[in-house]
């Protein structure tokens, strides 16, 4: 059975690490006296099939197309590069996450302000990720071509330029990447938190809302 997106397991399957994880489990159950979730023990799953499936292969990376700016970016208008400004609000007691973005065109009107909201997300890194994905998404239907995306995140945006490796985001940054490959020209960017209120404030009203409708249902 093949794992579908998004947790970038391709054809690796998925219930020998299950199956793995509650026998370990179990073993630290009864010996440990340690109790560990449900959702807890899927993610364990996932984690180690990602890390067995990225030891037993050498598997050709997607480029990135991109440009990275770390220092404040002020941009300049033209007649076709897009912008979107993300950001994410993770509760690490929850584990909840809000994202938030909003899309301008080239002459800086915005044309769209959205956000959304997960559970169980592991790390406030993961919860970034997720946030860059969602608005990449946004901008490939809008059909644009050319884009700059700003972030107060410096983490996310060096993992992106390195291309590097974390077990946890794997396969969103690989979605990311075939995202990417979407537009001609794109920048991940970095700028001041205080230069992205209106994203946060998006991300921060997802979390809140996801937080109190299961205050209600509790």
């Amino acid at each position: 059975m093949i794992s579908l997106p998004p947790m970038g397991l391709g054809s690796t399957p998925l219930y020998p690490w299950i199956l793995w994880v509650l026998w370990t489990n179990r073993n630290k159950l009864i010996f440990e006296n340690k109790l560990f979730s449900e959702e807890d023990s899927i993610l364990k799953a996932i984690q180690d099939a990602r890390a067995w499936r990225a030891a037993q292969t050498l598997v050709k990376k997607p480029s990135l197309p991109q440009c990275m700016v770390w220092t404040p970016y002020v941009p300049i208008a033209n007649s076709y590069t897009w912008s979107v400004f993300y950001d994410a609000a993770w509760d690490s007691s929850t584990r909840n996450c809000g994202m938030g973005w909003q899309l301008c065109d080239a002459n800086n009107s915005i044309i769209e302000r959205s956000s959304s909201h997960r559970r169980f997300v592991p790390s406030a890194l993961v919860a970034e990720a997720l946030a860059v994905k969602a608005a990449l998404v946004a901008a490939v239907s809008s059909h644009v071509s050319s884009i700059n995306l700003f972030s107060g995140c410096k983490n996310l945006i060096s993992l992106l330029h390195t291309q590097g490796q974390d077990v946890t985001l794997k396969g969103i940054l690989h979605d990311i990447a075939m995202l990417a490959s979407s537009f001609t020209s794109i920048c991940f960017i970095y700028i001041p938190r205080l230069a992205n209120v209106r994203a946060d404030l998006l991300a921060k009203e997802a979390l809140f809302s996801l937080s109190s409708s299961a205050t209600l249902v509790t």
